[in-house]
């Protein structure tokens, strides 16, 4: 068989679609495209220089039509799926730091990560409130309630609702009772996980919103505040040293007096954590007496 124009033209076609496959820029489509007029041409019995200028014109086609085409198709397209971020939408969380006019956002954790959250209708949310997401902004969710808790969880004065009242430290009462559970249960976001005291290194709060410290890994997000968590610890593991952290023997790196009869803690290193903390005046008695019963129990 002699090879006429117009089989090299749809050899040539169907090669540079083909390479398209391997280099997927559009360019190789578009000479495609550019070859495949060429020999529509041949195929006509146009003259060589007809051919050449269909094999142009076809590669502008594909150039400055079609690739621009294809693409915003794509680009569409992919806007259309959902990424991780915006998979967010219809999720349901809960908030942990109220959402209140007189602060940018709030908080919500939804399956144990913390979400900068504002309000759909610009209503004020109160803690503990259930939400789904609507929309996101960046990393700002915006959020509408779905349950509202009871009146006893989100009341601000219900200490124990909250990590921060208006009492000292020294005013603080120290926990006496010695409980004698090996594990606690604690929520994180809509699921309960169990940890065993071993494994904790400490708990502490930050702008309202409870963390759990293990001994490796990084922190926890809990639905507890401190004050609730610290009722369902044993005394001679766990202590309150302040509003902000409670902490085992294993935090304590070093201790040293402070000013007005306060204590200096010296924690272990953690990225996580401060090198020290302060324990007050009327607590340090005590602290120190916790610390020379567990050394003693050692």
């Amino acid at each position: 068989m002699e090879f006429e124009i117009w089989h090299y033209w749809i050899i040539a076609s169907i090669a540079f679609l083909l390479l398209e496959i391997f280099i997927p820029s559009f360019v190789m489509a578009s000479i495609g495209c550019g070859c495949f007029l060429a020999f529509l041409g041949a195929l006509l019995h146009a003259p060589i220089v007809v051919q050449l200028v269909l094999l142009i014109a076809g590669i502008l086609i594909g150039f400055l039509g079609i690739k621009p085409l294809m693409v915003n198709y794509a680009w569409k397209t992919e806007k259309e799926v959902r990424t991780n971020v915006f998979g967010m939408i219809g999720r349901h969380g809960k908030i942990c730091d109220a959402i209140e006019s007189n602060k940018e956002y709030g908080h919500v954790i939804i399956d144990g990560d913390t979400w900068q959250a504002i309000s759909e209708d610009g209503n004020d949310i109160p803690r503990n409130a259930k939400v789904e997401v609507t929309h996101i902004d960046s990393i700002i969710l915006t959020v509408k309630v779905l349950e509202m808790p009871p009146p006893k969880e989100y009341i601000s004065e219900t200490p124990e609702n909250i990590d921060v009242d208006t009492s000292s430290d020294d005013e603080m009462p120290v926990e006496t009772e010695v409980k004698t559970d090996k594990s606690l249960l604690v929520s994180i976001g809509q699921k309960h996980q169990l940890f065993h005291h071993d494994e904790v290194l400490c708990f502490y709060s930050n702008q309202k919103i409870s963390y759990l410290l293990p001994h490796s890994g990084n922190p926890i997000i809990i639905d507890d505040s401190l004050e609730r968590l610290y009722r369902k610890l044993p005394t001679d593991h766990f202590f309150r040293a302040n509003r902000q952290f409670i902490i085992t023997t294993e935090c304590v790196r070093q201790i040293s007096s402070a000013e007005n009869g306060k204590l200096s803690i010296h924690l272990c290193e953690n990225r996580h954590i401060p090198d020290q903390i302060t324990v007050s005046r009327l607590k340090s008695h005590a602290f120190r007496k916790w610390l020379k019963q567990h050394c003693e129990s050692v």
